[in-house]
């Protein structure tokens, strides 16, 4: 997944389609053989007597994606608008957006600024995917044995 971003953030105007949907496969395919082992793996450590484990997993990844499309969507805006100057009839997002939005060609000149968005975003989730890597690393081992159950104190 982390080498998809990485082709991600290198795509240029002139990148082929196939290559773009290529990219987005991978990216997809990396996701897939990540979350259904990462919940087999936490059943499998806490047990049936532990199985809301899993929902925190859940929760935990909703509210990992909602606050990383938050933050990666800031950084596309900003980057996005620093260049905005260049394309002519644009001056802020709000123009952007009209332009986008109005049924008519967005113009040549509005590429670059959205991919440039879009290498700084792909470029920030390598930064991302390779700070959790070594985080990942850097947990201590739990070992093979789930922990005991809570005692009932009935």
């Amino acid at each position: 997944m982390t080498a998809s971003f990485v082709a991600a953030a290198l795509w240029t105007a002139d990148t082929p389609s196939a290559v773009v949907v290529a990219t987005m496969f991978v990216t997809g395919v990396g996701m897939g053989a990540v979350t259904i082992p990462l919940l087999t793996m936490i059943q499998n450590h806490f047990g049936a007597a532990r199985m809301g484990a899993t929902a925190s997993q859940q929760f935990f990844r909703n509210l990992g994606g909602t606050i990383g499309v938050s933050l990666l969507g800031f950084v596309m805006t900003l980057a996005m608008r620093e260049r905005l100057d260049r394309v002519p009839g644009v001056s802020n997002l709000g123009d952007l957006r009209e332009r986008l939005l109005g049924g008519g060609r967005a113009g040549e000149a509005l590429l670059p600024v959205l991919l440039e968005g879009l290498t700084w975003t792909f470029a920030v989730s390598v930064v991302v995917c390779a700070v959790a890597a070594v985080a990942l690393y850097a947990l201590p081992s739990l070992g093979s044995e789930p922990p005991a159950p809570a005692a009932n104190d009935d």
